[in-house]
Order: C-alpha cells, then structure tokens, then sequence
C-alpha cells in the first residue's frame, strides 16, 4: 500500500530482530528509531519537498565535516547551519 508515517511506524513495530539488524548493517538508520520517533520525523518530513530535505541533510554534514575538522567553535558552526536552513524556508 501507500507509504505514510503511520505505515513506518507499522513497519518498525512488526520488525523482527534479524530484519532491524541487517537494515542497520546496510546503513538504513531509521531501523533503530523507536517507532512513534519514526512515525513523528515521517510526518515532519512531508513538509518539505525532496530537495529542500536534501539541502538539509548537506548542510547538516557539512556543518558536522566542519566541526571535526576545524577550530571554530561548534555552537558557531550550528547556528550558521541553522541560520543558513531557516533562510531557505523564509524565501
């Protein structure tokens, strides 16, 4: 059927243990959420076009390659990230 946030949330609750290993061994993150956290981000993120979601998660992993790799400090790295991610959306 159709995939919606109540169907992750589905899919997590009836997973067995084997199923959420493997998806986590394959980098499928989302396996280890707790199912009403799941369910919750799902209806978070259809607020958003798919590439506005893109664009967040970049900014996220650059702002994260940043706060490993320089030495400004990680509050300042975040707000810029955040800064730079609410502007998008005032557009």
């Amino acid at each position: 059927g159709k995939i919606n946030p109540r169907s992750i949330r589905s899919a997590l609750d009836n997973m067995s243990n084997e199923d959420r290993q493997n998806f986590l061994a394959d980098g499928l993150e989302v396996a280890g959420l707790n199912p009403y956290r799941a369910q919750l981000l799902a209806e978070s993120a259809m607020r958003y076009s798919g590439q506005e979601l893109i664009d967040a998660v970049c900014a996220l992993r650059d702002a994260y390659q940043r706060c490993v790799t320089s030495s400004v400090s990680v509050r300042v790295l975040l707000e810029e990230c955040v800064l730079r991610l609410t502007a998008k959306t005032r557009r």
